[in-house]
């Protein structure tokens, strides 16, 4: 059995609206001519739905780390450097670029991999 307060508080499930190619061709239109505007304000919208960020907080946490990798001190290659979180707590850790970011979701964040990896590169 529902609790009452449970069904009242959920909200109205909205129609699934169906675009026509005519109104798809539009979109992509639109996209093309406001692409600039678009990718930042996706970017804007990512960065503070998933981590809390607006672009302002992003480019102090770049500046603090002086625009480079907070692990290799590499500057940003083609993209942006990536937002590094702890998944258990939130907090955010720096900014990381793309080798470096994948490296440490490849090792879970599991600081005993690393210590591996370091005594395994020590005594190859």
């Amino acid at each position: 059995m529902e609790n009452k307060e449970s069904s009242e508080n959920k909200k109205p499930k909205r129609k699934k609206q169906i675009l026509t190619e005519r109104d798809k061709e539009k979109m992509r239109e639109y996209y093309l001519r406001n692409k600039p505007v678009e990718v930042l304000r996706r970017r804007e919208n990512h960065l503070k739905k998933t981590y809390g960020l607006s672009l302002d907080d992003y480019d102090k946490l770049l500046a603090g780390q002086d625009g480079v990798c907070k692990i290799c001190h590499r500057p940003k290659m083609v993209n942006n450097l990536h937002v590094d979180h702890c998944h258990s707590t939130g907090r955010i850790r720096g900014l990381l670029c793309v080798r470096c970011n994948y490296v440490l979701g490849l090792f879970h964040d599991e600081q005993i991999l690393f210590e591996r990896s370091i005594k395994y590169l020590k005594y190859e």
